[in-house]
């Protein structure tokens, strides 16, 4: 599944919008790859420094498909190249791009927490996995994970974008699984509807997956 590993903005502010010009420079890296990734995507990894509503400069950057990703404080809102939904569909470049890469910042103080159960008892060491809906599971930057203590309880305190999300708890799953469509497919109607807003605090009782 695409996403970013490193940072790619890091002086901006919520709310403002910032446009980014790319120079191609350099051959792109090969591409790195996450367990369970078969996309040929490659990654953003230099940070942009500027201020809210300036216009700053990524140079060295080869042709190739690229995914953003924001590191920090707020999350990308929207991300458009011209007419391209950069956040939908990812940045492709061939050559000097005309436009400029427009990226709007929003603030969340979105949290989810909760309690795994069996049925009966409270699951310690469960992995909870909140996922994002199916038009948005390319991007591995909606996917927010924590396990569960003695109690059952757990916490996802990472300022969860807004948007609908699935909700899973599984005792034993290899990491990064949950990217898998193919394995979604088995758990999607185990899985607890949640919707979050930029300031939700949500709590929920889950059942473990079977």
């Amino acid at each position: 599944m695409p996403g970013a590993i490193s940072p790619l903005i890091n002086l901006l502010y919520p709310h403002s919008i910032t446009s980014i010009r790319s120079r191609l420079f350099r051959k792109p890296e090969p591409p790195r790859k996450k367990p369970n990734c078969t996309y040929p995507y490659t990654f953003l990894a230099q940070e942009m420094k500027s201020i809210a509503g300036a216009v700053g400069e990524i140079e060295g950057i080869g042709p190739g498909d690229y995914r953003i990703r924001r590191s920090g404080l707020g999350y990308i809102q929207s991300a458009r190249l011209g007419s391209a939904d950069v956040l939908k569909d990812g940045l492709h470049l061939e050559h000097q791009p005309e436009d400029f890469l427009e990226v709007v910042i929003g603030e969340t103080r979105a949290s989810v927490e909760g309690r795994v159960t069996d049925g009966t008892q409270a699951v310690s060491n469960a992995v909870v996995v909140l996922v994002p809906s199916p038009n948005l599971r390319q991007r591995s930057d909606l996917y927010y994970v924590a396990a569960t203590d003695g109690n059952g309880q757990f916490q996802i305190q990472a300022r969860v974008v807004p948007g609908d999300y699935k909700v899973f708890a599984w005792k034993d799953i290899e990491p990064g699984a949950w990217q898998d469509p193919e394995v979604l497919e088995r758990y999607e109607n185990q899985g607890q509807p949640v919707s979050v807003t930029s300031n939700s605090k949500l709590n929920i009782d889950m059942r473990l997956v079977r």
